[in-house]
């Protein structure tokens, strides 16, 4: 099954629900993706990016809830398939750092 028949939502709306419920999980790619640029990168990971954010949350929170896309509180999570849609968020605000993060073409 691919993502639209297990969530009945496109990857697309899915993330969008889920980045205006979770709006400081952008902040955090932000915040790391800034700080491998200073650090003179000439490449960023958003795969490691995520992973970072999932460690953060998990050592920074004693409550690591959230809520999900129906509002109801969950165990923080980020869906594997919503990091590819922060580093296009990235790109589109910071254009100067196209350079900066590979991307493929979406599949959905």
């Amino acid at each position: 099954m691919n993502f639209q028949q297990n969530t009945g939502k496109s990857i697309q709306k899915a993330f969008e629900e889920y980045h205006r419920l979770n709006p400081k999980v952008f902040g955090y790619f932000e915040k790391y993706a800034f700080e491998a640029i200073n650090a003179g990168k000439k490449k960023i990971s958003f795969k490691m990016i995520m992973n970072v954010i999932r460690w953060t949350i998990f050592i920074q929170t004693e409550e690591p809830t959230l809520f999900n896309m129906e509002g109801r509180k969950v165990k923080f999570r980020i869906n594997d398939a919503y990091g590819s849609r922060f580093a296009r968020l990235f790109i589109e605000k910071y254009p100067q750092h196209t350079d900066k993060i590979e991307l493929r073409n979406l599949r959905s």
